[in-house]
């Protein structure tokens, strides 16, 4: 279920819903992050691996993110687990930070869909609020690949948690 890298980043594999019992993906949760808590100030969990979540496992990550002394770093997160940031408010309620995320693009001619991970730390302007971010056309296979969100709405969630994300940026400097 949750499986630690040697990139430091615990990754969680497979789904995240009823296929799961909470008590089982909490009592996961906490022996995967509590004892890497020392070595980070934010434990770096990635979603990348997971195939999806759905309304129980959003409910069952939040009790697990919930009960945890550890601070949380969300990195890596597919577009569908930033839906889910962006209709929770608090998501990430007073201690929990995402810094690097999927982003869509697309390109109209070919009617194909494109993600690229963007980092706070290296593709935001940081001298903008991170509400106000604009991303621009990037070239795939040379193909051209507009921003299919407008970055200022998709990463609306992130207001709240600026002030933790810029000092945790800071610190990593």
């Amino acid at each position: 279920m949750f499986n630690l890298a040697e990139d430091g980043i615990m990754y969680f594999e497979g789904a995240v819903s009823e296929a799961i019992p909470e008590e089982t993906f909490v009592k996961e949760f906490l022996g995967a992050v509590e004892p890497l808590q020392g070595d980070h100030e934010y434990v770096p969990i990635s979603f990348e691996k997971a195939s999806h979540i759905n309304s129980v496992g959003v409910k069952t990550l939040l009790a697990a993110m919930s009960k945890t002394s550890a601070a949380i770093n969300i990195v890596n997160s597919p577009v569908w687990l930033v839906d889910q940031f962006k209709m929770i408010h608090g998501f990430f309620g007073e201690k929990h930070i995402a810094t690097s995320f999927y982003f869509p693009y697309f390109n109209d001619e070919k009617g194909e869909e494109h993600f690229r991970l963007l980092e706070i730390a290296k593709d935001f302007d940081l001298s903008k609020d991170f509400g106000s971010q604009e991303f621009q056309t990037i070239v795939v296979d040379e193909a051209k690949f507009e921003p299919d969100e407008d970055g200022g709405d998709y990463f609306s969630f992130l207001l709240p948690l600026e002030e933790r994300i810029r000092s945790y940026i800071s610190a990593q400097k």
